[in-house]
């Protein structure tokens, strides 16, 4: 027999982490990676333009030449062996809307495939579509 009395926020929320770990990890590290942005720019206000920078995100690597135009040094600080960066870069989002559409669609997504194809197998989907994130970037140049 099925109760139906309500539960309280913390026993659905305990729930919903022990059902969706790897959804649940994700999205921790999506605010915080966010959260740790906007205090580093807070904290370090002469070095805000590299906080996502010095926080995981690829980005393209640029130099300046005898104080002319940029000069496009590499495809992206990965050619530095920070490959690292490719997962993390895809957890890192531009502001509050974007951290929210992108959080509620990966709940979304994780609700439905991460019971269904088992944690590691949807880790795994994760970790290998990250990369897919940084092709738009990549050809807008």
């Amino acid at each position: 027999m099925h109760d139906n009395t309500p539960q309280p926020a913390g026993q659905l929320l305990i729930g919903w982490c022990r059902r969706l770990p790897v959804t649940t990890g994700l999205l921790c590290v999506m605010i915080a990676l966010f959260a740790a942005v906007h205090v580093y720019r807070v904290v370090r206000p002469d070095d805000a333009g590299n906080a996502s920078w010095r926080l995981g995100q690829a980005v393209i690597l640029n130099r300046a030449i005898d104080g002319e135009s940029d000069h496009q040094e590499g495809l992206f600080d990965l050619w530095r062996g920070e490959l690292w960066r490719i997962p993390v870069s895809a957890l890192h989002h531009a502001g509050w809307l974007h951290l929210l559409l992108n959080g509620t669609s990966l709940a979304f997504l994780g609700y439905l495939l991460e019971p269904r194809m088992g944690r590691i197998r949807f880790l795994e989907i994760a970790l290998v579509t990250a990369p897919l994130s940084l092709v738009p970037e990549f050809l807008m140049g």
